[in-house]
């Protein structure tokens, strides 16, 4: 349930890691179909280059651009609230103490500061996975 002033951070870690868990799976999903567009052989002449520009096309179009671009979304979405939380927990510990701040961290701030992480690296690898194809596909043509 949310309060008059906002989301708690359960929803947020909630919905954070609801929608990381789903980018996973269509990840692992469409990794194959990724992997095989990356691993096409670019032939001797580009006239006979029209199976293999299709393949990398679609996996473009329809794999690597669609979840590099959700991943990268959510990522920025949820990283000014895993800022707020790494800022306010690195005032409490300048305030009292590092040995203080440790030993009263909150596992729910932690875990969405590693979710976002996670949808970071994740966003990082599918943008860059998306490169590779986009750099394919112009040595195809």
């Amino acid at each position: 349930m949310t309060s008059v002033t906002g989301p708690t951070t359960g929803d947020v870690l909630g919905a954070a890691s609801l929608l990381l868990a789903i980018l996973a799976v269509l990840y692992s999903l469409w990794y194959g179909d990724i992997g095989a567009a990356l691993r096409v052989e670019i032939p001797t002449h580009r006239e006979d280059a029209g199976p293999q520009l299709r393949q990398v096309a679609e996996a473009i179009r329809t794999r690597a651009a669609p979840l590099a671009c959700a991943a990268l979304g959510l990522f920025l979405i949820f990283l000014p609230e895993a800022i707020r939380l790494t800022v306010r927990w690195f005032r409490h510990a300048a305030h009292n103490g590092l040995w203080h701040a440790i030993k009263s961290y909150d596992p729910v701030e932690l875990s969405i500061v590693a979710v976002v992480l996670l949808l970071g690296f994740l966003a990082a690898y599918t943008v860059w996975l998306t490169a590779e194809l986009l750099t394919l596909r112009r040595k195809l043509r």
